[in-house]
Parts: structure tokens; sequence; C-alpha cells
């Protein structure tokens, strides 16, 4: 070992260990059998302050001081990293919205229905969804950055497929195919969160990605309907695929793996591995997962599978999901209305795209429920649980809930707003606000809803993710097929009331999740994976591990 301190991989020297950010603290086997009081105290240290890799909600993370080790990077590297990540998601949801302002030029090129057009949407976001099924189990085996790079290729292919489509097939096919490219950049994202930072800034990193999925969401149809507008249906994957490419070559130099194989622990200084080069963070073969690939891959399908059935993931789906459909509802109705030739308004496509930045304003604006205040809201719960003794390892997922309050105050008032002005044909502002506060509410609890999982099933948070997109996808592609058929049967006042009140009542159950979630906890603790954790943990002479039966008192 030499005395220079080695550079990081941007060519900056990286501080001190001791002044970076330390997730916990490892404890030798042998010494925890010899003082098993301090293993306790040192246990419950952890998981106040730490990822706890070896509870079951909460696993534990020991000390570590390598210098590679994503945990001890530099700030500055974890952000290249991760806002690169960052916006491959936000193209990943302008993609996912790329014919939704071309339905007119798109009957008329294939000669097909309104239906089908639409289905070039809707069955590109259901794969966007189902996509993940490939992808999570995948990352467990290889890794994270081999998987951003293969499916930017698969999203380069697939959109210059689609520009150079010669029928309605073809390009369903090629769109379908790329819903599964884009869905790498879904549940994948926050693990990447939970490999570089501490429970309590999650919410904060977290909403860098719920801004990238919002903007991708609102930017999305705003650009796609002038480039329509201007260039024609087929320039709208085309810049697509040319923006892809460059996503790539980015990726290639900034996206490094955040994937820990090693055994974290504390090395004598000695023993101190040297910090990675630069060439060194570019290979593929940092994330492999060395011992039997193959039964890691099957599991990993096993325990999405019974993830399923558990309710905090339920719930949460159900949550966003309901939020999907309806924004979804809302920028149907805005662009048949706004651009309709013998309607009240009349305005051109490109012009009607505008309207997408209330829905964009929005979602930037929630930024501070959806991250700063939610981590803030964290923070106070779990220091006045500290006070009163009551803080029990994996006992923190809920202490994000009292933030709903915020979107369950907002949101339906938005969507009560924009059907009035649907219903009434009013003036345009009267839909950009009502769009506006609900766009809020969609950002603050997506980003809410992800936080929460991977604070419940932080072991397990890209399994849980899985199930939560593919339910979230499922609601947005039935309100892309019903939408019209509702409209026609309930009128716009009472649509979007009915949307209000499930909207209200979705977010209400929060409050059976807050007073539940110590029963809940020890529910999911009785199968599936959060079990296995429970009886690894107790194998492991981790300490004693009880699976709660009873309501856990609530601070």
């Amino acid at each position: 070992m030499t005395d220079q301190q080695p550079l990081t991989a941007f060519g900056i020297q990286e501080p001190p260990l001791a002044q970076q950010n330390r997730v916990g603290s490892r404890i030798a086997s042998g010494i925890d059998r010899a003082t098993k009081g301090a293993s306790v105290a040192a246990h419950q240290t952890r998981s106040l302050f730490g990822l706890d890799r070896q509870g079951p909600s909460e696993p534990a993370q020991p000390e570590s001081n390598d210098p590679n080790d994503p945990r001890n990077w530099s700030e500055k590297h974890k952000h290249i990293t991760y806002l690169t990540i960052c916006l491959f998601s936000f193209m990943a949801n302008v993609n996912a919205s790329n014919f939704t302002v071309a339905v007119v030029p798109l009957t008329q090129a294939f000669k097909i229905t309104t239906t089908q057009a639409t289905a070039l949407t809707a069955l590109n976001v259901l794969t966007f969804g189902l996509g993940n099924l490939l992808w999570v189990p995948l990352m467990r085996i290889i890794g994270k950055r081999p998987i951003y790079l293969i499916s930017l290729l698969i999203l380069i292919i697939t959109n210059a497929w689609s520009c150079t489509a010669t029928s309605w097939v073809s390009l369903l096919a090629a769109r379908m195919c790329s819903g599964i490219g884009a869905s790498a950049a879904d549940a994948t994202v926050p693990n990447v969160v939970s490999d570089l930072w501490p429970i309590d800034q999650r919410g904060r990193k977290m909403m860098f990605f719920a801004v990238a999925l919002g903007s991708g969401i609102f930017l999305g149809p705003i650009i796609n309907a002038w480039v329509v507008q201007l260039h024609g249906w087929r320039w709208s994957p085309g810049w697509m695929a040319i923006v892809f490419g460059f996503i790539f070559v980015l990726a290639l130099f900034l996206i490094h793996e955040t994937e820990y194989r090693r055994e974290r622990k504390h090395f004598p200084p000695e023993w101190i591995p040297p910090q990675r080069k630069f060439s060194g963070y570019l290979s593929l073969k940092l994330g492999l997962e060395p011992h039997q690939p193959a039964k890691r891959f099957l599991r990993t399908l096993k325990d999405i599978l019974v993830m399923t059935l558990y309710p905090q993931l339920i719930w949460s789906a159900l949550l966003v999901g309901v939020f999907v459909g309806w924004t979804i509802i809302i920028q149907v109705t805005l662009g048949q209305n706004f651009s309709n030739p013998r309607g009240t308004y009349r305005w051109p496509l490109g012009i009607t795209g505008l309207m997408h930045f209330a829905g964009w304003i929005g979602a930037m604006l929630s930024y501070f429920a959806g991250g700063w205040l939610l981590d803030r809201m964290y923070r106070g719960r779990k220091q006045r649980a500290e006070r009163k003794g009551k803080l029990t390892p994996g006992s923190q997922a809920h202490f994000r809930l009292p933030g709903l309050i915020i979107p369950f105050l907002i949101a339906p008032v938005g969507l009560l707003v924009y059907g009035i002005s649907l219903a009434k044909q009013a003036p345009w502002p009267g839909y950009a606000f009502g769009y506006a506060l609900h766009s809020f509410g969609f950002v603050a609890v997506s980003n809410f809803a992800t936080t929460y999982l991977i604070d419940c099933f932080t072991q397990h948070g890209g399994e849980s993710l899985v199930s939560f997109f593919i339910i979230r996808n499922a609601i947005a592609v039935l309100c892309s097929f019903e939408v019209q058929s509702w409209l026609g049967r309930s009128g716009a006042k009472g649509m979007f009331g009915t949307m209000a009140a499930v909207e209200w009542v979705v977010l209400a159950w929060g409050i059976v999740m807050y007073f539940g979630a110590g029963w809940l906890r020890g529910w999911t603790e009785r199968f599936g994976p959060q079990r296995r954790l429970v009886e690894e943990k107790r194998e492991s002479g981790g300490g004693e591990v009880r699976v709660s039966t009873r309501r856990q008192e609530m601070v």
C-alpha cells in the first residue's frame, strides 16, 4: 500500500473514508457470541442509521472501508451514475407516450381503427410493466450496468424499426418490444438508490427518479405533438432512436455498477483494497453472481410472484395505478377535446400539446412535498420513536404514511376542477389548473409508494417493484381502452366525480396501513422471501428473531 490517496473514476480525490457516509458497523461473529449484549445494541444502532441487511425488513449492512464499495463513493460519483440512469428513465417514459398524439395520422397511414391506433400505446405500456419480469431476475445475476446497456440497444433498434415499419402489425410488434426495453429503467432504479444511500436520504434521492418519470409522462406528449405536426409520425420514434443512441454512449462511460458482490467488512489499513481505476468501472463483470446464477434467477421469479400477496405491495400498486390511470384519462380527453376540428376550441395539435406544461409544472412543484418534506417527516417520526424507546428493527417504513395527507387534499380536487371544466367547456385555465393539481399529487404519490416499498422490503426492493409496476401499468392499459365508453355512459361530471371518490378512498386506506403496520409486517414474515430472511438470520446466529403476531404499538 502507498500513502498516496487514490483518485476516483472522475479524477477527483476521494475524501477520507472516515468523513464519508457510513451505513452501519460490522461486528465479527466471534465477538457477537462473546458479547451478546453489545451485539444487540450495535444491531439497534445499525437499524436506526443504516441499511440493516440482516433483519427481515431492513437488512443489516456492516461497516466497509473498501473504496470500491458504492456506498463509499464520493457524492459526485454517486450522482453522475444515478442521474444518467434518471435521464434514461425520462426517455423511457417519453417512449411510452410516443403515439398518444398521433392517433389520426396513424389511422390514415395504415387504414386502421382508432382502437387499433390506441393499442400501439396501450400494449407498449403493458410490456413496459411486464418487462421487469425479465430485467429484475437478470439484474440479480449479471448486475445493473449490463442491463442498462442491453436495454438501451433494444430501444435504439426498436425505435428505428418503428420509424421504418410498413404495416400496423410490424409497428405493433416494434412498440411492444420497445416497451420491454424501456422497462429496465423502472423497477431497477430504486434498487440503485438503496445501493448508494441510507434510508433517511431515500425520499430526496428517489424524488429525482420520480421527477424523471413525471417529466417523461408530461413532456413526452408536448415534444411528440410538435414532431408529428411538423415532420410526420415517423419522426416521433425516429428522434427517439437518435436520443437513445446518445444516452447509450453516456451510459457506456458514466453508469457504473452499483451491485457490490464482495462481503462488506472493515479491512485493516494495510489490507484496504486499492481504488479502482476509471477503466475498471467500465467492466461488465463487476455485478456477476458467481454462485448458482440459474438457481438465483428462478428464485427471484418465485419471490416476485409470492410478494404479489403482500398487502403493502398490493395497496401501493393500486394507489399509484389509480393515479396513472386517471392521468391517462386526463391526457386522452385533453387531446381529443382541444384538437377536435368540430369542437369548441379547434386548436392545432402542437398548441394542444402545450397544455401538458400544466401537468409538468405540477409535477415539478411536488419535489418539495414528495422528497424533502417526506424525508423530514420520516426523520421527525423516527426521532420521536427513539426518545420513547419504541423504535424496533424494521419498523420504520410506516413513518412515511402521514405524508399522504398532502396529495389527499390536493389531487382529487384537481380531478373535480378538470371534470367540471370539461363538462362546461370552460376556458383553458380551468383545465390547466385541475391538471396541475392532480399531477402534483401523482408525482408525490409515485415517489412515496416506491420509497415506502423499498423501506418495507429493502432486501427484495427490486422484486417488490416488479409486481408494483405490472399492476400499475395494467390499470393504465384498462383506462386507455375504456375512457371513451366510460365518458359516453357517465358524462364528464359523473366520470371525474367517481374518479375523485376512488382516489380519496385509496389514499384514505393509508390510515389502515399506518395503524396496522406491525401486524402487516409480522404477517409478511410468515411466508415468502421475508420469512426466508428471518430464517437466514436465525441460522447465522444474528440474534433472536421473533415473527410478530400482535399489532405494533404505534408511537
